[in-house]
């Protein structure tokens, strides 16, 4: 099967594959949440389930995100210059301190369990926060199985098999899928935590044979005297701070909901999940590419060609995000309504979730900008910079959740976050810009420059069509269906064509290479 999923090696074959299955995830991600909307609805159980997910997030950030971020440049430079052999007892390394940290975290959390939820929703019900516990311990698994998932697919990434890293993110989200239809009658609420478990224990096998298939020779090491070990420690540092005070962010916005009315932290989660939908779809992709392809050319210290993919990659990045976060935030409700207004998930869900969202998704024209830039850092070897913006963020954002969460509920800390991050991105690409690296980044403002007034004409297409064609939550599923489709089209012909009338160089670079394919 594997070998069916691998070729294609170039960036835009890379960048196809990806695509192709982040597509199949994000479809199965929907049917997912669909099928959990319906089934649940938006109610103190499913708070208490918004919940529990964050801590096993946290401590999946701190064991995978510090090292994650850090892997691929130092692996890179250890397979370009020491070869196979030394690259893979670096990798073996890792996981094997990876499960160590996670199985102490495991033991940690679970014992901890009560107060953890009792922190992050004193808003909530005793009889919520007891269910949140439960259901936080059942979860803790997914710490190793996750993290062990990020370094194996990091593999995958630096041998350019990119079909294979996409079927890990389809075999997780289908196996949780699975467990959600075949198990919601019997398990009831408790699935949802079960679901990610098992698609946790499927993406990891996945991983793990695909890898040993393509020559990943596991040894078992735990000495920590190693010379590249080290560097991967000291580079990670800095991240791994940086994720435990980041994620306090989150955290402050579970705490400030669950005071908020019941449903809140649900449409909060909810908001998130389809956000984080159009982010994978559109952006990791990108994300992966960047993380090989800078690292690759930072270890051969070809500064001209790592401007040069920096570049490419900012600009492809937002001529994606750009027109995906303004439609995003305008069709915010409606869309909301087509998505998962059935069942138990009613029009006054819908209207909540919705309202979140359209604050949220301003958040997507920024972040991918933002996450290029901090893998430029990275994959220079400077990760002290990014995280020291990232704290900032952080405290940015929560003074901002605390100011804006009376005036607007869930959309003000949906709101701050958007502010918070954008400011941060601005700050990394100034930071960036002041480094002595010979990298210009002017060609990259002339074409944001053209993509930002191209989003504008999506979305004046947009509230023109949504005066000429209003869609009312108690229209039926068709009917809603139909003119959300209209806008949309509309909207992005609006952009391609104003693109196109701008010259943007990434429309005509993308033309070209589709014309070539053809």
């Amino acid at each position: 099967m594997f070998s069916r999923l691998t070729g294609a090696r170039g960036r835009l074959g890379g960048f196809s594959l990806l695509s192709s299955g982040n597509f199949l995830t994000a479809v199965l991600a929907y049917l997912r949440q669909a099928e959990i909307a319906r089934v649940f609805g938006t109610n103190w159980k499913t708070d208490a389930f918004a919940v529990a997910l964050v801590f096993p997030t946290l401590a999946q950030q701190v064991i995978s995100h510090a090292f994650g971020s850090s892997f691929l440049p130092i692996y890179s430079d250890v397979l370009h210059n020491k070869g196979r052999q030394a690259a893979d007892r670096l990798a073996s390394r890792i996981l094997c301190w990876m499960a160590v940290a996670g199985l102490a975290t495991i033991a940690l959390l679970f014992v901890v369990a009560g107060r953890l939820t009792s922190f992050a929703g004193p808003g909530l019900s005793r009889e919520t926060l007891g269910l949140s516990t439960v259901m936080l311990r059942t979860m803790l698994p997914m710490l190793v199985l996750v993290s062990a998932t990020g370094i194996l697919s990091g593999l995958m990434s630096c041998q350019k098999r990119f079909g294979i890293v996409g079927a890990i993110g389809v075999v997780n989200i289908a196996a949780s899928f699975a467990a959600v239809i075949l198990g919601h009658a019997r398990y009831g609420i408790m699935i949802l935590p079960l679901s990610g478990l098992a698609g946790a224990a499927a993406s990891f096998v996945t991983a793990l044979t695909a890898a040993l298939r393509y020559g990943f020779v596991f040894t078992p090491l735990i000495d920590p005297r190693e010379n590249d070990f080290g560097r991967l420690v000291r580079l990670s540092a800095p991240v791994l701070l940086g994720a435990l005070l980041g994620f306090t962010g989150p955290i402050v916005d579970k705490i400030l909901a669950s005071f908020l009315s019941e449903s809140s932290v649900t449409a909060m989660d909810y908001a998130a999940r389809v956000r984080d939908m159009a982010l994978a779809l559109l952006f990791l992709p990108v994300s992966a590419l960047s993380d090989v392809g800078l690292s690759e050319k930072a270890a051969r210290k070809d500064m001209g060609a790592f401007g040069v993919e920096l570049s490419s990659l900012l600009n492809w990045t937002s001529f994606m995000m750009l027109p995906a976060a303004a439609l995003l935030s305008v069709f915010a409700t409606p869309l909301v309504s087509v998505l998962f207004m059935r069942g138990s998930f009613d029009a006054d869900s819908a209207s909540l979730v919705g309202r979140t969202l359209g604050y949220y998704a301003p958040w997507l024209a920024q972040f991918g900008f933002g996450a290029v830039i901090s893998r430029g850092f990275y994959a220079l070897k400077n990760s002290r910079t990014p995280v020291l913006i990232g704290i900032w963020g952080t405290a940015a954002n929560i003074l901002l959740d605390v100011i804006l969460v009376m005036p607007m509920g869930t959309g003000g800390i949906a709101l701050a976050s958007t502010l918070s991050s954008t400011a941060k991105t601005v700050l990394l690409t100034w930071t960036f810009l002041r480094m002595r690296t010979g990298i210009s980044l002017r060609p990259v403002l002339g074409e944001h420059v053209r993509l930002v007034a191209a989003m504008a004409a999506a979305v004046c297409t947009a509230l023109v069509l949504m005066r000429l064609l209003p869609v009312q939550l108690d229209m039926d599923f068709l009917a809603r269906l139909g003119r959300l489709s209209v806008w949309i089209a509309a909207s992005l012909g609006a952009y391609v064509l104003a693109a196109g009338l701008l010259r943007s160089s990434t429309l005509s670079a993308l033309s070209t290479r589709i014309m070539k394919r053809a």
